[in-house]
């Protein structure tokens, strides 16, 4: 048997004709001792069609940074969490998010940026 590379689990392809993601991110904060507050969001991404092991990888990262950032403002502005701690998450984001991005370019040949940065939605409400 050929040993199975970290390379092989990313790319690795279940041979699906459609593709559901699904994404949470749970944040709990003690604002006083003993009563924590607990921020729960979950998003759902359906496709018609199927993806790669990169694509999926790629699509679950960014999706996951997103929500998770989108949830750090929503505290930021709530004054729960420090807006120290809302810059170190987003440059952590940022961070992972390229090392993930060099990944997927590194695995596939393709272009982060082009396939998941550069859409717009035309008047028609096509992607482009």
């Amino acid at each position: 048997m050929k040993e199975i590379t970290f390379d092989d689990i990313l790319t690795a392809g279940f041979g699906e004709i459609d593709s559901n993601i699904r994404v949470s991110f749970k944040k709990t904060i003690q604002r006083e001792e003993y009563n924590p507050e607990v921020w729960e969001a979950s998003t759902d991404l359906n496709f018609e069609e199927g993806m790669d092991g990169a694509d999926r990888f790629m699509t679950i990262a960014l999706l996951s940074a997103q929500q998770e950032a989108a949830m750090f403002i929503h505290l930021t502005q709530q004054g729960a969490v420090k807006a120290k701690e809302y810059a170190d998450r987003k440059a952590y984001l940022t961070q992972s998010i390229n090392q993930i991005a060099m990944k997927y370019e590194s695995l596939t040949g393709r272009s982060v940026t082009e396939k998941y940065m550069a859409r717009g939605v035309d008047d028609n409400g096509n992607q482009s």
